[in-house]
């Protein structure tokens, strides 16, 4: 089958639409960081710095939407949300990743859960 040209090009306008902006950006940071080392990698340290803030900006924003969308019910205590919140904007060094590991470490047995729902649907991604 052959691609007219416009179709070529509407194919590619398409797929540039549906990329996300982090996706762009981490891209090109991995091309900055290419020419950098290329051209004596003066400025490798500030490329891989700049790349594990976004990494870490990424992860704290993933764990607070996480926070925000789960009810109330998915916490044993009945302040447990609030000082949750309050952990990750005050300390979100400390918050994100205590976060991270509560939500990965604290649910029921698997062998309480054979064949139920999760009690806490907000764990969509445990391992």
């Amino acid at each position: 089958m052959i691609l007219s040209f416009e179709r070529a090009r509407e194919r590619v306008a398409d797929a540039i639409r549906h990329v996300h902006p982090i996706h762009l950006a981490l891209i090109g940071l991995g091309g900055l960081l290419l020419a950098s080392i290329a051209i004596g990698g003066e400025l490798v340290f500030p490329i891989v710095f700049l790349g594990f803030l976004l990494g870490m900006v990424l992860f704290w924003a993933n764990e607070f939407l996480t926070l925000m969308q789960a009810p109330d019910s998915a916490f044993p205590g009945r302040s447990d949300k609030l000082v949750w919140a309050l952990l990750l904007v005050l300390l979100p060094p400390i918050g994100a990743p205590l976060f991270w590991a509560f939500r990965h470490g604290y649910g029921e047995p698997a062998g309480d859960r054979a064949g139920k729902p999760h009690a806490r649907p907000w764990m969509h991604d445990e391992v």
